[in-house]
């Protein structure tokens, strides 16, 4: 028998407002995610209650975020993983923990256009993404990490349309549908309606490094 429980928790604060100029109305806000998992196993017969492989027991973000009212935004942040997840079951293997750094920045444009860059790992670390789970590491030499990405830079472009749908331009591209749309993504990158399309809404999306605007 297992248990599967955790928290996951956000929090966020604006610490500064107006910094270059009264009633300037740029801002700073400091946000935190936080995800404590806690899954096991309960009196089991050959691990007892031994932490399940795979999966880190605490998971923090921290941001930074500047904003301006013209929509510039200037956004650092940190990934700590204070400790990584075992690998196997008996819990005799663990992965490192890691701390990486990394910035997001806009800015919006006219007619519905923005632009966005983000860099990841900027110091370029070495780290532990992933791991196989095996049953006992003890007495093994087992190739079951799976090293991270090293420093990376994505940008691109956003177009967002009435329908409530973005169509961004970048290293891949991808489109949103907020409510129901018959809008479509090529595989060539151009916007097609697709008569054949259900009614509903959707998401179609290649790979974006990105994450997606929040749906007004």
């Amino acid at each position: 028998r297992t248990m599967h429980q955790g928290v996951e928790f956000a929090a966020s604060a604006e610490l500064l407002r107006d910094i270059f100029a009264p009633d300037a109305g740029d801002a700073l806000k400091l946000s935190q995610v936080w995800t404590w998992n806690d899954f096991r196993f309960v009196g089991d017969r050959d691990f007892g209650d031994n932490t399940l492989a795979g999966i880190p027991r605490h998971v923090l973000r921290t941001t930074l975020s500047y904003w301006r009212p013209d929509g510039l935004y200037l956004a650092p942040q940190m990934d700590w993983v204070p400790g990584g997840a075992y690998v196997d079951y008996a819990n005799t293997l663990q992965a490192p923990g890691y701390v990486l750094l990394g910035v997001q920045a806009g800015m919006k444009l006219p007619y519905g256009l923005s632009f966005f860059v983000e860099a990841r790992n900027l110091t370029n670390r070495h780290y532990i993404s992933d791991v196989t789970t095996i049953v006992d590491a003890r007495g093994l030499d087992p190739r079951v990490f799976y090293p991270g990405t090293g420093r990376v830079i994505y940008g691109g472009l956003r177009l967002a349309f009435s329908l409530g749908a973005v169509w961004a331009i970048g290293p891949a591209a991808h489109i949103y549908a907020c409510r129901p749309s018959r809008l479509r993504l090529s595989d060539h990158g151009a916007l097609l309606f697709d008569s054949r399309a259900p009614r509903t809404p959707r998401r179609r999306a290649h790979r974006l490094p990105a994450s997606p605007p929040p749906c007004p």
